[in-house]
């Protein structure tokens, strides 16, 4: 069996009255105002992988006009110009993406509005 890094992300399927875009995905752990992260996270392959990932060289990608996810790589050019990675540049995994939640939007209200997600 082939090694896999395995990277999580919830998908918005609530917009909360429109102030988030409905289809959005969103890297797991969801970080969320005034709590604990929601989701899994991510099974690395590999340490050189997973130490390119904890500097931002390497990131989540969503567009979610095009329904795309992905990884990429962080350089100067334009986003529009890069590819996402499908396979480890160190040990060769596969790189997997799941979905594993679906999120909807809240909205609360105090000295300022400030905005959340939770499970559906």
């Amino acid at each position: 069996m082939s090694k896999k890094c395995k990277i999580y992300y919830g998908t918005l399927i609530n917009d909360g009255d429109g102030w988030a875009r409905l289809g959005s995905h969103l890297e797991e752990p969801v970080k969320v105002e005034g709590r604990d992260p929601l989701g899994k996270e991510p099974e690395f392959c590999c340490k050189q992988f997973e130490e390119l990932w904890q500097r931002y060289i390497l990131y989540f990608y969503s567009n979610s006009g095009k329904g795309q996810v992905g990884i990429r790589m962080r350089d100067n050019l334009s986003l529009s110009q890069q590819e996402n990675i499908r396979f480890c540049p160190f040990c060769g995994a596969h790189i997997i993406l799941l979905e594993d939640l679906k999120l909807r939007a809240i909205k609360t209200w105090h000295s300022v509005a400030a905005y959340y997600v939770e499970r559906q």
